[in-house]
């Protein structure tokens, strides 16, 4: 099970958050396909995890391999704001989970923050526009849909 805390999430850039991640997601991935066996090559794995994680291309998987990351510090009670079981990792696509990850990042950030955009840009350490960007095709930006959440659940006006 991986567990994005809100602990990981403020202490970093987000794109540092999103990253790690991914990371962790094809780490695990790889631990839950192969297990131990070391017979198989580093070619063939990422082939793979390609096809087990829903990716288009080598080069998202690879550059894990290449160069990678720390591990996810675990998370406290009440601190996590994503879980990612292997029902989720393996039914979705790895686009799919970071991208809800990421919305799940910004809806947190706007309740904290009350749904000041300037506040949930320092929190986050992201640009305006990259707050300001689509979803995903035919949707809002993540801070739009995040205070739509938040003004129907009655946080914030």
């Amino acid at each position: 099970m991986i567990e994005v805390s809100s602990k990981l999430a403020f202490s970093q850039k987000l794109e540092d958050t999103i990253q790690d991640v991914e990371f962790a997601i094809v780490m695990e991935a790889e631990k839950r396909v192969f297990g131990d066996a070391r017979q198989v090559s580093r070619a063939q794995r990422i082939t793979i995890l390609k096809d087990a994680l829903q990716v288009a291309g080598r080069k998202r998987i690879e550059k894990h391999f290449e160069f990678p990351r720390r591990a996810l510090p675990p998370a406290q009670a009440g601190e996590v704001i994503f879980r990612i079981g292997p029902a989720k990792m393996f039914s979705r696509s790895l686009e799919w989970i970071v991208k809800e990850v990421e919305s799940a990042i910004f809806l947190v950030a706007c309740a904290k923050f009350k749904g000041n955009k300037a506040e949930v840009v320092r929190a986050l350490r992201v640009g305006r526009e990259r707050i300001n960007k689509p979803a995903g095709k035919g949707r809002a930006s993540h801070f739009a849909e995040a205070q739509d959440e938040l003004r129907r659940a009655g946080w914030i006006r």
